[in-house]
């Protein structure tokens, strides 16, 4: 599914060591990413390395865990897209064309009283890029 190597680089000022795995869309699957050190406090993902044939595509979340020294532990994360997906955002969310991907943001809560209307925003996101691209919505559930 993936097209080329996961090519990403982190820096931890003052860590001494750094962990890194991709989250699934639903959080339920995590992968393991391998880090090379390039210079103290300097991380990239491994040369090559590229996430499995057979993975879901969607927004996962690249999660990296610095450590300095045995009681200082932070976490930071980055969404990214594989393959197409989908993410919505809110009426009063500002989404522009080359915003980064909304992790976790997969489906739409309305809340409206009778005859009234909520609005919200679907996002098509593409690792290759897409044409033509149409869409259909179905009736509401209440």
């Amino acid at each position: 599914m993936a097209e080329g190597p996961l090519e990403a680089a982190v820096r931890g000022w003052t860590a001494t060591s750094a962990t890194a795995e991709l989250i699934s869309p639903d959080g339920e699957q995590r992968l393991p990413v391998p880090l090379s050190r390039r210079a103290p406090g300097h991380w990239r993902v491994a040369k090559g390395y590229r996430p499995p044939q057979d993975i879901t595509p969607g927004i996962w979340k690249l999660q990296v865990a610095y450590e300095d020294g045995p009681t200082v532990a932070v976490s930071r994360s980055a969404a990214l897209v594989i393959g197409n997906a989908l993410w919505c955002g809110s009426n009063s969310e500002r989404i522009r064309q080359d915003d980064p991907p909304r992790y976790g943001k997969g489906e739409v809560n309305l809340a409206a009283a009778g005859n009234q209307w909520e609005s919200f925003q679907v996002v098509v996101a593409s690792e290759t890029g897409l044409q033509d691209v149409s869409m259909r919505a179905t009736d509401l559930n209440w």
